[in-house]
């Protein structure tokens, strides 16, 4: 029966409860819902809320600024950066599945669609479900002309649906330089944001 009808009658009181009711009963779910989600939730976009920090990937020197709550984890030439809820183990080796990676790949072709391909074959090589989501772009990387795109995946770690943001520039040497970011699929919208702004960070310290 419809809130409505039971005022129409008389009945205040039984409304008034039935609210009351629902109001209490939500509250828990609203709030371990949140609570979850914020364990990994991204800091607030735009610079001022990321802090400097340096990482040397494979002879590549770099300025990269991330929220100053993640972690710096390193696995031989690849460098991560997460929160603490946001890497795990997989195989034997570290896994971010909600935060970025760097690192340095050789490659077959030295323009950024090899470099990306290349990369992005890497990477399915490991990841099986690994989907193109959207168009690649062109973009900047530390300096370095590159291609961008997103995919979605799922976790290794987690095994739940995520998305995968690879971008990656052909450097020195046959190889390039790239940047995966990654969040679960349902926290993608809030990890965008700070995502946009690491990347637009990235430099060359040398």
């Amino acid at each position: 029966m419809k809130s409505v009808d039971l005022l129409a009658r008389g009945g205040l009181w039984a409304a008034m409860l039935i609210w009351t009711a629902l109001a209490i009963g939500l509250l828990p779910i609203a709030s371990g819902v949140t609570e979850a989600v914020g364990k990994l939730e991204a800091a607030p976009s735009g610079e001022q809320a990321l802090q400097p920090s340096n990482a040397e990937v494979d002879g590549e020197a770099l300025r990269i600024s991330v929220p100053p709550t993640w972690r710096r984890l390193q696995d031989g030439l690849t460098v991560m950066f997460a929160p603490e809820d946001g890497h795990g183990q997989f195989a034997g080796k570290a896994h971010v599945f909600y935060g970025i990676e760097l690192g340095v790949k050789p490659i077959t072709r030295g323009d950024p669609s090899g470099a990306f391909d290349d990369v992005v074959q890497a990477l399915k090589s490991t990841n099986p479900t690994l989907r193109s989501a959207s168009t690649t772009r062109l973009v900047k990387l530390a300096g370095h002309l590159a291609l961008r795109g997103t995919f979605s995946n799922t976790s290794l770690v987690t095994g739940r649906p995520e998305f995968v943001a690879v971008a990656a520039a052909p450097v020195e040497h046959s190889r390039a330089l790239y940047v995966v970011g990654v969040a679960p699929q349902e926290q993608w919208g809030a990890f965008r944001p700070t995502l946009e702004a690491i990347l637009l960070s990235i430099e060359k310290a040398r």
